[in-house]
């Protein structure tokens, strides 16, 4: 009986050794992929939290070459385009107006390039992956607010309030 056993636990160990030849290549080799794309959105939030916005969105954009469906790094890339933004509202005395007004759409031509990139970008994120909107709508009304669209910010802030608990 002892000897039958360590003939097919040697069988197994033999099976095993096979299947980790075989796997540790391919571990290897998208193990270095995920961990590069870790380091670049690592290095991306560093750089969007200290103000380097210009510097994260070449990192976004070098991570999203890598894994072009990456939300994290299109969420970020979109949130270093706008907080790199110069199309910001100074006046800090103003108040947000009642949100039993007439809401109207943004008009055209009232956002900068850059918020408008920002804006595109949340679109297609949002049209892509409809299910994980919650961020790109609170983007979104990031967006209305630099571009003094208070009424249409308090739109999208609220739907992505109303979203967030459903797709955490």
């Amino acid at each position: 009986l002892k000897e039958e056993l360590q003939m097919r636990m040697s069988g197994v160990k033999q099976l095993y050794i096979e299947y980790l030849e075989e796997y540790m290549p391919i571990y290897n080799k998208y193990m270095h992929e995920w961990n590069q794309l870790c380091l670049l959105k690592d290095r991306a939030y560093l750089q969007v939290y200290s103000g380097e916005h210009k510097a994260a969105q070449e990192t976004c954009k070098e991570a999203l070459e890598m894994h072009p469906n990456n939300r994290e790094m299109l969420l970020l890339q979109s949130m270093a385009i706008i907080q790199a933004s110069s199309n910001t509202t100074e006046n800090t005395d103003r108040t947000l107006p009642n949100i039993h007004e007439e809401i109207q759409a943004t008009p055209p031509g009232s956002m900068n390039t850059e918020l408008q990139v920002a804006d595109d970008l949340l679109t297609e994120y949002i049209q892509r992956y409809p299910d994980y909107s919650a961020p790109a709508l609170l983007l979104k009304g990031m967006i209305q607010y630099k571009a003094g669209n208070e009424a249409q910010a308090i739109v999208y802030l609220d739907q992505a309030a109303m979203e967030y608990p459903r797709q955490a």
